[in-house]
């Protein structure tokens, strides 16, 4: 799934404001069964076993998307396993009535999701997804055990208009070798672009922390556009400063 992507602040600074997600990520690497990293945004890490192999995984997180991505490699009779999680939290969705904006009443809705998985090697792998709606109290949950692009729609909540909602969703990604050869994949988890909640006729869904625009996904700025941007914006005053 890809997004092109538009700046449309002058500096990353003023643009810092702009989404405010909460980002949960973590990794596990075994055959030891521990937790070799655990982060905010983004976590990677690799574990070697001496004489059997290396086993790598890294979790990336954006307010729209998520991604996953590792790899399990052992031997001498031992199994690797690579678990990645991801998780987004939104707090300021609002939902709200066209005809009347001030409107507190409550509708159904649920999210509409996009997973997309890759293998790269025997599938001894599973994916499960997960959303929660008002802070947990309307819960989702649906698991993969074959690759492909999915499109994943949640069970219905019911929200109260023109008050802030939490909805939070979750990626959870593994990979396990085989006696047939190491195991390798990248999964990737997000909003859908056109349409990201199922809402009745006349009402409609804006978050800033989500990048939502008219329950569509706005342009959302890619990691280092902002710096490219300012670079150029600062090339072009230098070069019309000159020419004056």
């Amino acid at each position: 799934m890809f997004r092109l992507a538009f700046a449309v602040c002058l500096s990353a600074v003023a643009c810092a404001g702009i989404a405010a997600p909460i980002y949960d990520s973590s990794l596990e690497l075994s055959p030891l069964n521990q937790v070799f990293a655990t982060g905010t945004n983004t976590v990677s890490d690799c574990y070697d076993v001496p004489g059997s192999g290396r086993t790598c995984g890294r979790v990336e997180l954006t307010p729209a998307l998520m991604t996953m991505s590792g790899w399990a490699a052992t031997g001498g009779g031992m199994t690797a396993t690579v678990d990645m999680r991801g998780v987004i939290t939104f707090t300021d969705l609002i939902f709200t009535n066209l005809s009347d904006p001030t409107d507190n009443g409550f509708i159904s809705v649920s999210a509409n999701l996009v997973a997309d998985w890759i293998s790269g090697g025997p599938t001894n792998e599973r994916m499960i997804v997960q959303a929660k709606i008002n802070g947990g109290l309307n819960e989702f949950s649906d698991s993969f055990t074959t690759p492909g692009v999915r499109n994943v729609l949640t069970s219905n909540a019911t929200v109260q208009l023109s008050t802030p909602v939490t909805f939070g969703y979750i990626g959870d990604f593994r990979l396990r070798d085989s006696v047939s050869g190491a195991e390798n994949g990248s999964a990737s988890l997000g909003l859908a672009d056109v349409g990201v909640f199922n809402l009745p006729t006349g009402y409609t869904l804006n978050s800033v922390d989500a990048g939502i625009v008219n329950n569509n996904l706005a342009a959302i700025p890619a990691p280092g556009m902002l710096t490219l941007l300012a670079v150029a914006l600062f090339g072009m005053r230098w070069r019309r400063s000159r020419s004056v």
